[in-house]
């Protein structure tokens, strides 16, 4: 029977037990079994998404046993207790110089022990995550169920508007091409995220799927700041020509490329984690997706004030009272808001409990994001609001019409 060890040191782990199934049946004679505790290495904590204990523990049995495990062998580490702390186990993978998860199973044992269950032997540790998100409970389950139907009607208004300017002739123009191309951006990122944004047991997909969506993010808000060079170069009625248009393509799907392939393939590690399938937090983070996002927005914000400007400035409103003025500005910073990514700020300012009011703002407005695009664009648009009440009236008419001959023929 193997036993079960014990370690009386600070910090760390401090009991091992090993079972002795881990020995398959066919094998005889003698076998070894090594347990070492070694000081976390510089590597592994350079590696590491979240910071790993001050010392690791390494298990082995000799000969090699291969493949899973008939019963898992299990580890105990000793943390502090903090309960804005989640702890994770994890093992070593050499190969990949990484920590990963799979065959490995989390346990609190209680608030001071954590408790991992190994289906396979290495080095493990215990990787200490900081739970930024410290909105309460009741608030997480109600801005989950906004997000995820505010996503799913704004994915249906973003197939209508995309199939509007691309499949109805009537509505092709270069304003349109702009309207299908940020539509096109916000269906893939909404996709994504919705499908696979938690899917985070595959290490190789998780990777992909948050390169996509850090592509497809970036790409959102460059066709966003699109959108607003196309909008002020409109109110100042600069004419647009084929070299705008492939501008714009560059722009839009270009720049994003460039800037995710680099980062990706400079610090490829990053890309999904434990928990989602998107970008570890932290200053990779923040140069990577931050930065271009607030720069963006700035030049949005600038455009859009200077947008408003225009429209204080036209002859129509000219002579209208201050007050007239100003709610024309006020319309136009309301349409202009959600489609040209401004309110991501209110994403930046959510951090706890304590601006729980912008979490509201930030999930309510960019969750419904495609229904203000279909809105502004699609159904305050004259022409496109006759000709989607017309196709209204013909289906009316034409099942009216069914109806009648079936009537008609009972009779």
């Amino acid at each position: 029977k193997l036993p079960k060890l014990n370690f009386d040191t600070s910090g760390y782990p401090y009991r091992v037990e090993v079972p002795i199934l881990v020995i398959p049946n066919q094998f005889t004679g003698r076998f070894r079994m090594a347990v070492g505790i070694y000081r976390t290495t510089p590597l592994q904590i350079q590696n590491s998404v979240s910071p790993p204990l001050k010392y690791t523990l390494s298990c082995a049995i000799s000969p090699y046993v291969a493949g899973k495990l008939q019963e898992p062998v299990i580890f105990y580490f000793r943390i502090e207790e903090n309960s804005k702390v989640k702890a994770i186990c994890v093992y070593w993978k050499r190969d990949i110089e990484s920590w990963e998860t799979d065959g490995v199973v989390t346990e609190i044992f209680n608030s001071t022990t954590i408790k991992c269950i190994a289906y396979h032997l290495t080095s493990f540790s215990v990787l200490l995550q900081l739970n930024n998100n410290t909105i309460p409970g009741i608030h997480q389950q109600i801005l989950s169920i906004i997000t995820r139907v505010g996503l799913s009607i704004s994915l249906a208004c973003l197939i209508l508007t995309f199939l509007t300017f691309t499949a109805i002739r009537r509505f092709h123009s270069f304003r349109g091409m702009v309207h299908a191309n940020l539509s096109v951006s916000l269906i893939i990122s909404t996709c994504v995220f919705l499908f696979g944004f938690e899917n985070s047991n595959n290490k190789p997909l998780c990777q992909a799927i948050a390169f996509l969506l850090h592509y497809s993010f970036l790409a959102s808000f460059c066709w966003m700041l699109v959108e607003g060079v196309v909008t002020f170069k409109m109110s100042s009625f600069w004419l647009e020509n084929i070299y705008s248009a492939v501008g714009y393509l560059i722009i839009g799907w270009g720049s994003p490329l460039i800037i995710v392939l680099v980062a990706f393939f400079s610090r490829r590690e990053l890309y999904g984690n434990l928990q989602y399938c998107w970008i570890t937090q932290g200053e990779f983070l923040l140069y990577a997706f931050g930065i271009p996002v607030l720069v963006i927005i700035a030049i949005n914000i600038i455009l859009m004030i200077r947008v408003t400007k225009t429209l204080i400035g036209i002859r129509a409103v000219a002579n209208k009272t201050n007050l007239q003025k100003v709610k024309v500005s006020l319309r136009a910073i309301v349409a202009l808001l959600p489609l040209l990514g401004v309110t991501w700020i209110f994403g930046f300012l959510s951090n706890d409990s304590s601006t729980i009011a912008f979490s509201y703002f930030f999930v309510v407005f960019n969750s419904f994001q495609g229904v203000f695009i279909f809105y502004f664009h699609c159904f305050n648009y004259k022409d496109v609001r006759k000709y989607y009440m017309n196709c209204f009236n013909k289906s009316r008419i034409a099942i009216s019409s069914m109806k009648n001959s079936d009537t008609g023929g009972y009779n």
